[in-house]
């Protein structure tokens, strides 16, 4: 009788959300027990305050008086979660189809970094993360890992677009005796951002480290960063790096090194859980 009058009421519970979403499918990206892929047909996901609340059968939606301020239909669509890119250089935008089809050491040598030394400002930043944040939101991109330059110039744009973004200020030896100033900016930044977010702001922004690459980084930086990562930052600061992404950087730094980029990161502790590295084609089955 007791469990007969639970039920009873449970079903006069109308609940209210801040925004429905009824789909013909929804894709979860997740596994039923027999690691099939999970595909929920003609469901309702609910949400308040911008987070789901909860995912249900579009009829049991509507059979129990449910209801929400805003309601999206979406008859003849799937529904999955944001698309995540894990490597961008938003503010490179701006540089879209300049010098394409050379080497990836020419290009960045020849063109790429003179490009970069002439025109880098923070509103040639601004205006690349623009159309970049655009581009990603429109094609379902809601989260992003970027590595470019005046990160708060990028920062400021995703938060407004309302684009979960991992951002960090690059660091790369150019050769003219400015990387120190670059790991110490690139130091403070994670830090300033680290106590800004625990005050409750940069809601959309999570501070990273950004080492452009193994090559362009002396192993004494990779190392002092993820020592600095270890004592201030945390173990959960994001170290993204470009690795091993064509076969004359891994043939140039083995014969300069005596090893691989990535035995030597391993050996400053700098590969963990919460490294992402990019472009890492040219790996042996051991890497």
């Amino acid at each position: 009788e007791y469990m007969g009058t639970f039920c009873f009421a449970e079903k006069r519970v109308m609940a209210s959300y801040d925004l429905a979403i009824h789909a013909r499918w929804v894709i979860p990206v997740d596994s039923d027990s027999d690691n099939s892929p999970k595909v929920l047909e003609r469901h309702t996901v609910c949400c308040n305050e911008g987070k789901i609340a909860k995912v249900l059968p579009t009829k049991e939606f509507e059979s129990t008086g449910c209801s929400a301020k805003e309601v999206v239909n979406l008859s003849e669509h799937a529904l999955i979660p944001g698309f995540i890119n894990c490597h961008t250089h938003a503010g490179m935008t701006m540089l879209r189809g300049y010098a394409d089809d050379h080497p990836l050491a020419i290009w960045l040598q020849e063109f790429i970094w003179p490009a970069e030394g002439k025109f880098m400002s923070p509103e040639w930043v601004k205006l690349g993360a623009q159309l970049a944040a655009y581009e990603m939101l429109k094609t379902g991109t809601t989260c992003i890992n970027d590595m470019y330059f005046l990160p708060e110039s990028a920062a400021a744009v995703f938060e407004s677009a309302k684009l979960r973004a991992h951002i960090g200020s690059a660091i790369i030896d150019f050769g003219d005796g400015k990387v120190g100033k670059m790991v110490e900016e690139a130091k403070e930044y994670v830090v300033r951002m680290l106590k800004e977010k625990a005050e409750g702001k940069h809601k959309y922004i999570t501070p990273t480290f950004c080492l452009h690459s193994c090559y362009t980084v002396g192993m004494d930086v990779h190392r002092d960063i993820t020592e600095h990562n270890k004592a201030e930052g945390g173990p959960g600061v994001v170290y993204h790096t470009h690795l091993h992404e064509t076969k004359l950087e891994c043939d140039e730094y083995l014969e300069k090194h005596g090893q691989s980029a990535v035995h030597h990161m391993h050996s400053v502790g700098a590969l963990n859980a919460h490294t992402i590295a990019a472009h890492s084609v040219w790996l042996d089955d051991h890497e």
